[in-house]
């Protein structure tokens, strides 16, 4: 797990990964410990950006502590994003090989909580 030090004035990032399971894809915020599934990929991404937007949106207008921008996700959701990572920066075919179809139709992505906000000052005029 890769620690974020997430904090209102600060700001930070908020980590995605999406990722198929049987016949659903969740969508994993990492930092925050937000999971959204749902039935297509696009779905996942639109819900679990939703869901984190709102749940930043809350932290920063109820002025909560910013511990409850540092809540990880448990483990099991960290290990997809690390084979996921070794698979985008496997230097070779061997390296590619050793993973699984489901990883290799995943998506990682990172945004700034301030792509969240809409607008900067949403959030730090309410702090």
């Amino acid at each position: 797990m890769k620690k974020n030090l997430n904090n209102k004035r600060e700001q930070g990032i908020a980590r995605i990964l999406i990722y198929p399971e049987k016949k659903k894809y969740i969508g994993v915020c990492l930092d925050f410990d937000i999971i959204e599934e749902t039935e297509s990929k696009e779905g996942a991404i639109n819900q679990i950006k939703e869901a984190t937007r709102g749940y930043i949106i809350n932290v920063w207008k109820n002025k909560l502590d910013d511990s409850l921008l540092n809540r990880p996700a448990p483990e099991k959701y960290w290990k997809i994003y690390e084979e996921y990572s070794r698979f985008i920066t496997a230097k070779n075919e061997e390296g590619v090989r050793k993973i699984t179809p489901e990883i290799k139709s995943s998506s990682l992505f990172s945004l700034p909580i301030s792509d969240f906000m809409g607008s900067r000052d949403l959030c730090m005029n309410n702090y």
